[in-house]
């Protein structure tokens, strides 16, 4: 037979089994989208990013057509950009002229695309780059253009006697590749 102790614990068992099974219930709830980038604004603004661009990512995983998580990730990568530049900067002065914004530019980003937008009729085309996958000794020291226009802005320098990376050539210029990753243009009469 049972004796009143045995029953008694039992049911102290069965209650904390049930009140075990309750709590987990209500904790696997998760968090919404809306949290995540509650969560992500206020890491934002304790300066911990790592967590903030965590936390935005996981409120795009859970619903991508929401514009304010992709909106504080542009914000938190144009801040890390900015910091990277100054770092570069530190180290080669030449990497200190600013980019308006860390926009793109069309010299910085790859080659251009199969589809482009169609230009409105004032705007000037943008010039058609033949992709190159060659390396190139260079013959003079040159600017490297961030467009094939040699009033464009110098993203950096290259030395006569080296070597780059030719990955696109439009008209009298080469696009070229650096090692630092900086992509721009250089008169094809700077290389051989």
């Amino acid at each position: 037979m049972y004796h009143a102790k045995d029953l008694r614990s039992w049911r102290i068992i069965g209650m904390a089994v049930c009140f075990l099974l309750v709590t987990i219930a209500v904790g696997c709830r998760g968090k919404s989208a809306q949290d995540y980038i509650a969560a992500g604004d206020a890491a934002a603004s304790n300066n911990q990013i790592d967590e903030a661009i965590g936390d935005y990512q996981k409120a795009i995983g859970l619903d991508p057509n929401l514009a304010a998580p992709h909106a504080a990730l542009a914000r938190l990568y144009n801040l890390r950009a900015s910091e990277e530049l100054a770092r570069a900067a530190a180290i080669n002065p030449a990497f200190g002229s600013p980019t308006p914004a860390l926009t793109p530019a069309p010299a910085l980003a790859a080659p251009v695309p199969a589809v482009t937008p169609t230009p409105e009729p004032s705007a000037q085309a943008a010039p058609k780059i033949k992709a190159v996958n060659k390396r190139f000794l260079l013959t003079h020291d040159s600017s490297v253009h961030n467009s094939p226009d040699g009033s464009s802005a110098v993203v950096a320098h290259v030395h006569k006697h080296k070597y780059v990376h030719v990955i696109g050539i439009t008209g009298d210029w080469l696009q070229v590749e650096l090692k630092t990753g900086v992509v721009g243009f250089i008169p094809i009469s700077a290389a051989e």
